[in-house]
């Protein structure tokens, strides 16, 4: 019986120890979340919450609560009413995560009206029955959210899981690092800036004053970062819902290995890259003007939206 009740005891400190350590994290992650789906996709929150803090990789999330504030436009998440995180919509910049009462106020007196959605007209062609079973097999992942097969500007087959339509924003993801290397890009040809331009941070010094864009556009800076999503916190799950400054928090990392010699998946990495093209501003009206002007409108991507972090640096 001793023996029983000390495994017990054990267990329950390994618990308490564990969400502990994930509360910060899964606060601003259901905030984070829920805010975009609600005020940038349009979804009910009751859907939001049924539908992803449900599955086995977000069923965690159901020992938080949330509160949804219209009003607004903001969203509040705490565990047991600690660790509390907010997130709030702005025109234009979605939402942004922010771990202070006073700074999701500041954050909210930005406030307007909601924009109006414009969609570019899609041509669609009479569906390919062929293609069924490659939709049946994307969807076989309960994670699938819409499929659309385009060719020649046509669509050939679509696809969209209860509660998304068309027209629905979802979220990029990954993604994103595509639309954040393309932006780069742009914005040095502009600029005439070199790609192995190195010294790149103040802060960067010795070895890591060596980091050119090149080795951050191939994600060979040498940066250590833990790109871990099975074990949380790890960096990407504290850099992006329990921290106000990703690109900070990134940049700051030891260097592993002599830059451009070494590959490694990281979230960090685009991050810091947001932060370099953010420098290259002024002003900061300019830098998130850039990706409508630079990017997104010329390709009649009209109803993308990029997201900041607290510090105000795209993520």
């Amino acid at each position: 019986m001793r023996i029983f009740l000390t495994l017990v005891f054990l267990s329950l400190v390994v618990g308490m120890d564990y969400l502990a350590r994930i509360a910060p994290v899964g606060t601003g992650y259901a905030a984070k979340i829920l805010c975009s789906a609600v005020f940038v996709s349009g979804r009910k929150p009751e859907a939001v919450i049924a539908e992803e803090f449900t599955v086995p990789e977000g069923g965690i999330l159901r020992l938080f609560s949330y509160n949804v504030d219209f009003e607004r436009r903001r969203v509040s998440s705490h565990f047991f009413g600690t660790n509390v995180a907010w997130a709030v919509w702005r025109p234009g910049l979605g939402c942004t995560l922010s771990l202070s009462a006073a700074r999701s106020e500041k954050l909210g007196a930005q406030l307007g009206a909601l924009p109006a959605v414009k969609h570019s007209p899609w041509r669609v062609r009479k569906k390919s029955p062929s293609l069924e079973a490659v939709l049946d097999q994307a969807f076989s992942d309960p994670g699938t959210r819409a499929v659309v097969v385009v060719r020649g500007g046509e669509i050939l087959a679509e696809r969209y899981a209860r509660g998304i339509a068309p027209r629905t924003a979802l979220l990029g993801w990954s993604m994103t690092k595509t639309v954040t290397n393309a932006l780069v890009g742009i914005r040095l040809e502009a600029l005439n800036i070199p790609l192995r331009s190195d010294g790149l941070f103040p802060a960067w010094t010795g070895r890591k004053k060596e980091i050119t864009y090149e080795n951050l556009l191939r994600m060979r800076s040498g940066l250590r970062f833990r790109e871990v999503y099975s074990a949380v916190p790890s960096d990407v799950s504290r850099m992006l819902f329990s921290l106000g400054d990703a690109a900070g928090y990134a940049s700051r990392m030891p260097l592993e290995h002599a830059p451009g010699t070494h590959w490694s998946y990281s979230s960090g990495t685009s991050n810091i890259l947001m932060r370099l093209l953010r420098n290259t501003f002024a002003d900061p009206s300019e830098y998130y003007a850039f990706p409508r002007k630079a990017l997104f409108d010329p390709i009649g991507a009209d109803t993308a939206v990029l997201e900041t972090d607290a510090a105000g640096t795209f993520v």
